[in-house]
């Protein structure tokens, strides 16, 4: 469930998002800090095993920064290529990565130097690192799987 709340002029502009996704059977909350230095925090192949999830079965990621002053940037890399997208994850914010509702992580990233993506290049996302800016920051990492 996703909700904006914000009144502009004395109406209502908010809006909710309701999605649910059937056949969860495992749920990993976990609280860590993230430091200077870039650290893997997930990994995701064909098999489980210590840190890795199965690619196929995670239906939906969330990273949150819990600090109150400083950002971290989170970096997602595929399979492949070793294609790379980093995004900014500001003091407070939630990040979603939204998995395929058939296929998890399979096909669902790709990154480019500059060329347009496209869907035929999408790949699977392997791996997810993050690193602190200024000072260490608290995040929340939640994934659930099939």
């Amino acid at each position: 469930k996703i909700q904006e709340g914000i009144v502009l002029g004395g109406q209502n502009m908010g809006a909710l998002n309701s999605f649910s996704v059937t056949g969860i059977k495992n749920v990993v909350k976990r609280l860590m800090t993230a430091t200077l230095s870039l650290v893997e925090i997930l990994s995701f192949g064909a098999a489980e095993g210590k840190g890795q999830y199965i690619a196929a079965n995670v239906r939906y990621i969330r990273i949150t920064n819990l600090d109150d002053t400083n950002h971290v940037a989170l970096t997602f890399k595929s399979t492949t290529s070793n294609d790379e997208i980093c995004v900014k994850l500001d003091k407070g914010q939630s990040f979603i990565y939204n998995a395929d509702t058939s296929g998890g992580l399979v096909d669902t990233m790709t990154g480019t130097d500059g060329n347009t993506a496209v869907a035929a290049d999408l790949e699977d996302l392997s791996n997810v690192y993050v690193l602190a800016d200024t000072a260490p920051c608290d995040i929340e990492v939640y994934i659930a799987t099939t």
